[in-house]
């Protein structure tokens, strides 16, 4: 009986312990940003994929090219899913190790750790400031600094382009870099979040990397296509994040274009956060011989910068509190009942419970 009702209990800390982790790693973004490159995982697996690219990608035929690119994703999965669980391994033994309070306090920290590389909120936000205070210097400040962000050519745009990129790049990015990860950390669980999550940064990572339209492509078709299935839950939550954020009296005409402005691009999920974002802004978003977002909305100039990033924050704020709310529910009121025998360890050892 005490074995069960121990085990019951370990459950129950694990689960605030991961809790806790969300909390700790929300913290550490909003309060430091990004890690430096030589310590970050991200950028550990960007340099990864560069070298297996390298050794990999030219291959005598389109369907030699797509397999030798499937295997390689695979590949590299496993590799980092190896690392992976040993972080999320150490902090199943401290909670083994000091059972209770304390053991789920350390667990948290690890976890904390080993999730908030995973995302890149706060990031984000400074990148497109850059972009803006950029071109306040020049236009070819800003058309340097938006390269950094994007992948088109950016050598002849204006600067209204150039801020069109970039309220793009912000709505479109909130996506990967904040509510998927979220959405997965969610939807996993206590026990198979780190998969859930580094899963995810792998897919994304790599079809930046590897999801190319030139004559690479079938080398990263595999990158691509599962960015697209991983992202397609997020890109639809973010879009419905912004409109809610954005939603106020009397703006319901201009939001009844939605669903006809997010199938204009050919991405099936870039589409959802970006034509949003148009709309709440009241900006049109462009590029050229590929979408036309919003036409009638007004021109992106310098004073559509601040309410932008405002959007995207408060958005990427509301998805972390109701995914962090629907954990803290599910732990605090279902009490693991449906994963561990917590209700029925702790009733049997009740007064006037059945015993074991």
């Amino acid at each position: 009986m005490a074995h069960l009702i121990l085990d019951g209990a370990g459950a129950g800390w694990a689960a605030w312990a991961w809790l806790g982790s969300a909390i700790l790693a929300f913290g550490l973004d909003a309060c430091w940003g990004e890690w430096p490159s030589r310590w970050h995982p991200v950028a550990w697996l960007g340099q990864a994929a560069q070298r297996w690219q390298g050794a990999w990608s030219r291959q005598p035929s389109a369907a030699v090219a797509r397999e030798a690119g499937r295997r390689a994703w695979w590949q590299s999965w496993g590799v980092l899913m190896l690392a992976v669980t040993g972080v999320q391994g150490a902090g199943w033994a401290v909670l083994c190790l000091w059972p209770g309070a304390p053991g789920a306090v350390l667990a948290a920290v690890l976890w904390a750790l080993l999730l908030k590389p995973g995302m890149a909120g706060r990031m984000l936000l400074t990148e497109v400031q850059a972009v803006s205070d950029a071109l306040a210097r020049s236009v070819e400040d800003g058309r340097q600094r938006l390269s950094w962000l994007v992948s088109r050519d950016t050598a002849a745009l204006d600067e209204v382009e150039i801020r069109e990129a970039a309220i793009e790049t912000l709505s479109e990015n909130l996506v990967d870099a904040w509510v998927a990860p979220w959405w997965w950390w969610l939807l996993a669980g206590p026990v198979l979040w780190p998969w859930a999550v580094w899963t995810y940064r792998h897919a994304n990572t790599l079809d930046a990397m590897w999801g190319y339209r030139d004559g690479r492509k079938h080398w990263g078709r595999h990158a691509a296509r599962a960015d697209d299935v991983l992202s397609a839950v997020p890109a639809r939550l973010t879009g419905w994040l912004l409109c809610a954020v954005a939603a106020r009296p009397g703006g319901s005409r201009r939001w009844a274009a939605w669903p006809e402005e997010r199938d204009k691009t050919p991405s099936p999920n870039g589409g959802w956060p970006m034509s949003a974002a148009a709309l709440a802004l009241d900006v049109r978003l462009r590029k050229p011989s590929t979408y036309d977002l919003h036409p009638a909305g007004r021109p992106a100039d310098a004073a559509k910068t601040g309410p932008a990033l405002r959007l995207v924050a408060w958005a990427g704020i509301a998805g972390w509190l109701l995914a962090v709310l629907a954990a803290a529910g599910w732990v605090g009121m279902v009490g693991l009942a449906s994963r561990a025998p917590l209700v029925v360890a702790l009733a049997a050892g009740m007064p006037g419970g059945t015993g074991i």
